[in-house]
This record gives structure tokens, C-alpha cells and sequence, in this order.
């Protein structure tokens, strides 16, 4: 699956739960964490407007990756 940020941007701000958590995140909040999530090598850009999660990404989700292991973009 791959998404823009744009779309993102779309979709988080229209969820109808962010009542109950505040106000959605802004576009420029959402680059931001684009661009940390993909310096970290979990998110790829395949297309110079998407984005996808990667295998490292996947395995970071399910448990597999620990937070300390972040910093290191390789996939030893």
C-alpha cells in the first residue's frame, strides 16, 4: 500500500475520532513524521509524491525491530 502525504493529510483530518484525542495533526506535522519515519528506513518513497511501509517498517510494527535499533538503516 502506498499513500501520499497529501492523502494522509486528507484522511487523518476528516477521521471523526479526533474528538476524543484533540484537534488532527497539520500537514507540516505529518512531513515531519514522514521524514523522520523514512530517515529511520521504515517508509520508502517508490514515487516522488508516495509513500510505502517497507519490510523494516512492517517488521518494526510487528514487534520484531526494538526503538534502539532505529538508528541503523541497514538491514542486518
Amino acid at each position: 500500500m502506498a499513500f501520499s502525504n497529501s492523502g494522509l493529510v486528507y484522511n487523518l483530518q476528516r477521521w471523526d475520532r479526533w474528538n476524543d484525542f484533540g484537534e488532527p495533526p497539520s500537514e507540516a506535522t505529518i512531513n515531519r513524521a514522514l521524514r523522520g519515519l523514512r530517515e529511520h528506513g521504515l517508509v520508502d518513497r517508490p514515487d516522488g509524491n508516495l509513500y510505502a511501509i517497507n519490510d523494516r517498517g512492517r517488521r518494526y510494527l510487528a514487534g520484531e525491530l526494538d526503538a534502539s535499533d532505529l538508528d541503523r538503516t541497514d538491514e542486518s
